[in-house]
This record gives structure tokens, C-alpha cells and sequence, in this order.
């Protein structure tokens, strides 16, 4: 019997698929950062709970990998899906007059709203880049 917390959580699996390990995670943690449903200051709790959640799903599943290779993969999909490719597509929006108000209605902010997560969000996401290069440096390590 739910409590008085009880809460319904729906999914939107559109953009999930195959693909590397870590790049579900790396959609699922970044495009409620680009749709501003997760603000900036709470990005590194959302974030360490969707990797736990991740890890935890994988390993029910019997999956015996490394955590730093899971962490890479994140890391680098997350760079460069939304820190690198989207961020020329999106930008273009907050630049070009005729793009505003297209913007505002795809994200459903204001432009001001949206200008300021993401000129925080694209150093966040470029910075895990600069993580993933570093575990290459370091090696993956154990698991």
C-alpha cells in the first residue's frame, strides 16, 4: 500500500536503444539537464543517483564490469552527445531572432531561464570530457 510519499515515475524510453555501455545513462542524465527539469545545483546528486541506479540495474542483470568503464563511457557520450554535437544545434537558438521563440516553446522556459542553465551546463558537460581523457591517462583500473 503506497504511503502519503508515494509518487507515480513514468519512463520516456524513446531515445533508449543499444549502444555503448553508458550512453542510455548519458541521454537520461543530460536531457533533463537541457529541458531544465534537473537545475544546475543539483546535477551532481541527480547524477550519482542515476549511475547507482544504473550500476545497480546492470549488476542485477549479471553484469561484472568495471565501474570506471561504465563511468568512461558516461563520461565521454555525455561530452560529446550533449557538451559537443548538441550544443551547435541548440545555441543556434538562443542566437538567431528567429529561433527564440521556437526555443522557448521545444524547452518550455523563458530564454533567460534557458540561456543561463545551459551556459552552466556546457562547461559541466565538457569537464566530464576532460574526465574520460584523464581515467585514459590513468587506465580503467580495477573493477
Amino acid at each position: 500500500m503506497p504511503g502519503k510519499d508515494a509518487r507515480t515515475v513514468a519512463f520516456d524510453w524513446s531515445a533508449m536503444g543499444t549502444g555503448h555501455l553508458g550512453d542510455e545513462l548519458a541521454t537520461f542524465i543530460t536531457v533533463p539537464l537541457q529541458f531544465l527539469d534537473v537545475p544546475m545545483d543539483r546535477v551532481s546528486e541527480f547524477e550519482e543517483a542515476a549511475l547507482d541506479g544504473y550500476l545497480a540495474g546492470l549488476r542485477d542483470a549479471g553484469w561484472r564490469g568495471r565501474v570506471s568503464a561504465l563511468r568512461f563511457g558516461y563520461k565521454t557520450a555525455a561530452c560529446l552527445f550533449m557538451g559537443v554535437a548538441t550544443a551547435g544545434i541548440w545555441f543556434g537558438g538562443l542566437s538567431d531572432p528567429a529561433s527564440e521563440a521556437l526555443t522557448e516553446r521545444v524547452i518550455g522556459r523563458p530564454l533567460e531561464q534557458i540561456a543561463e542553465q545551459w551556459s552552466r551546463m556546457q562547461p559541466y558537460l565538457l569537464d566530464l570530457g576532460e574526465e574520460a581523457l584523464a581515467v585514459l591517462d590513468r587506465g580503467l583500473g580495477e573493477p
